[in-house]
């Protein structure tokens, strides 16, 4: 799915979030400024590493991983930071190619809904994070207001749809969009598991009206 996506997946993108997923991802990432590595799951195009390299003070390097190659060849052909400080290599979450403790940091970006076991990555970012580092995880969320969630469910689930029918080229893949939303667990769910997963602390910060959520967890 997302192999068919990639040539339009970065206009869709700043399209479904009115433009303001790039502000998002700026502001959760910039606790990580003074890392030295990072890893960077589910890369995609490479916004989210994108993003951290934007951050002042930020000097270290990251290693991209996704497990869709094509995603990765449409990444930003402008921002030179992404061909010098990052190198891709595809993989999957759930299987990190890397050392024990052997990044500073961990980063993802709409990603989390995405994995086939959620449990087993979180438990691998551990794994790879030293003592001390964090990780930072950006993902969809379920708003608290009533109202607020029941409108941002019909944009999701009606409005967004109807859409990409007339607009996209892959239709199908942005149906799979809110039913991914819709199943994934609440806010406090999430930060439980990043607790039984190998984290001694986490925290969120809710951005939209709690549509959009930062988890943050130290290893």
């Amino acid at each position: 799915m997302f192999r068919t996506l990639a040539p339009e997946y970065d206009r869709w993108n700043r399209v479904l979030s009115l433009g303001l997923d790039r502000v998002w991802r700026r502001r959760a990432v910039r606790d990580l400024a003074g890392c030295r590595r990072v890893c960077d799951l589910g890369a995609g195009t490479g916004d989210m590493s994108a993003a951290l390299l934007s951050c002042p003070g930020f000097q270290g390097h990251i290693l991209a991983l996704d497990p869709t190659v094509e995603l990765w060849k449409h990444a930003d052909p402008s921002n030179t930071q992404l061909r010098t400080r990052c190198r891709f290599a595809c993989a999957e979450g759930e299987h990190i190619p890397l050392q024990d403790g052997s990044c500073d940091g961990v980063i993802s970006g709409f990603v989390m809904r995405n994995f086939f076991d959620l449990e087993l990555a979180l438990r691998e970012c551990a794994r790879v994070v030293r003592p001390g580092g964090r990780a930072v995880f950006l993902e969809m969320g379920h708003p608290r207001n009533q109202l607020w969630r029941r409108l941002f469910r019909w944009y999701f689930q009606r409005l967004l749809p109807a859409v990409c029918r007339r607009l996209a080229n892959n239709s199908e893949a942005y149906r799979y969009l809110p039913g991914s939303v819709a199943r994934f667990p609440g806010q406090e769910e999430v930060r439980s598991l990043f607790l039984a997963n190998g984290f001694r602390q986490a925290v969120y910060k809710e951005y939209f009206g709690g549509a959009v959520v930062a988890y943050q967890a130290t290893r």
